[in-house]
């Protein structure tokens, strides 16, 4: 699975082992079909090297297909929930 990011440079893990920086390509064994399987959640992590950007997470479930290429945007900060905070009784 080839693994890029912009900016290149992000420190890539995959199930807690680190596969260098981007961009890179990380093997990925235990597939079936072309599918990941043994029933467990898989996660792909990108670090930044840069101050101000994010951790980036991609996760992927048994059955999900393989992806040829993965892009991480470093830049995109962690969605915040709305939380309304005027609730309204009925």
């Amino acid at each position: 699975m080839e693994v890029e990011s912009d900016p290149p440079g992000a420190k890539i893990e995959f199930e807690n082992e680190y596969f260098g920086v981007t961009p890179c390509v990380v093997p990925v064994r235990d597939t079936r079909n072309g599918c990941f399987r043994n029933f467990r959640i898989r996660y792909l992590r990108a670090i930044p090297s840069v101050a101000g950007q994010y951790v980036q997470t991609k996760t992927f479930m048994t059955g999900d297909p393989v992806p040829k290429k993965v892009f991480f945007n470093m830049n995109i900060s962690p969605v915040t929930p709305e939380i309304d905070v005027n609730v309204t009784n009925y």
